[in-house]
């Protein structure tokens, strides 16, 4: 016998499930995170966009773009694509805060060159990492 259960959607936001952010950063693996993406209607209202005009711009519903802000509804990775796309940014700067808008794009291009370094290069760059941020400590 199964029963009809119905989740509000304060118990939807406790949910963890596999992010829209695509593998994060192209490293080929999930991130995960709750199902609210972090930064959305930050990133609407730095783009002056209402919930109409931006579910207009996506195809969808206004009340669609609202249940996405509020983490009753999971992004998926193409509809998180396309707000980036709307808004002229890319994904790993969509998922960070629109007040860190330039350190995110400098990550996303780190992280483009990491994928086709080997070992050696990579290791190199992470001690240069460790010592700049060492440095920045001090």
């Amino acid at each position: 016998m199964s029963r009809n259960v119905r989740f509000s959607p304060k118990a939807v936001k406790t949910f963890w499930a596999v992010s829209a952010v695509e593998p994060w950063y192209g490293l080929g693996e999930a991130r995960l995170m709750k199902s609210k993406p972090p930064f959305l209607r930050a990133w609407r209202k730095k783009m002056k966009l209402t919930q109409v005009a931006l579910a207009n711009k996506l195809g969808t519903d206004h009340t669609t773009v609202g249940r996405y802000e509020r983490g009753e509804l999971r992004v998926d990775a193409e509809t998180f694509r396309k707000i980036a796309e709307v808004y002229g940014v890319t994904v790993a700067e969509l998922n960070a805060d629109p007040n860190d808008q330039a350190k995110a794009r400098h990550m996303h291009r780190l992280m483009e060159g990491w994928a086709v370094l080997d070992d050696d290069d990579a290791r190199a760059i992470a001690d240069m990492a460790e010592r700049l941020a060492a440095a920045k400590k001090k």
